[in-house]
């Protein structure tokens, strides 16, 4: 898993593990860390199932970091926009915007400063207790 990570867009993350008990069960969390981001997260080892990784929890406040389809901190809010929505009307500006996942039960919420991305956070319902 070590190897996927340094191949990902996760690369220039500090990463280290640690293994919990849930559910009865060893799994093996990865933290990761650049400056004052962090991120937890872990794969599905269902041998029945294609491999899989989930983001715990997260909070993004760096421009080093970049995110899937090139959204990263600093970009423009139009920018951020053109990236999800084929239209989205220019003259309006939320300060947050809150992406659900129904599939993957994760929240992103994308939080704007001065017209410009200051952060994204990720949380889950999850039940399970992790800390960085």
């Amino acid at each position: 898993m070590e190897r996927a990570l340094a191949k990902s867009l996760l690369s220039n993350f500090l990463l280290t593990s640690r293994t919990e008990v849930m559910d009865s069960e060893p799994i093996q969390f990865y933290m990761l860390h650049l400056k004052s981001s962090k991120l937890i997260i872990w794969f599905d080892s269902d041998p029945e199932a294609s491999k899989h990784s989930y983001i715990l929890k997260g909070e993004v406040y760096d421009h080093e970091v970049t995110f899937d389809k090139g959204i990263r901190i600093g970009m423009s809010q139009s920018a951020f926009y053109k990236k999800f929505f084929d239209y989205f009307p220019v003259q309006v500006h939320y300060s947050v915007v809150v992406l659900v996942s129904c599939i993957d039960d994760i929240k992103q919420v994308y939080t704007f400063k001065d017209d410009k991305l200051y952060s994204v956070v990720f949380t889950t319902d999850s039940y399970w207790k992790v800390d960085y």
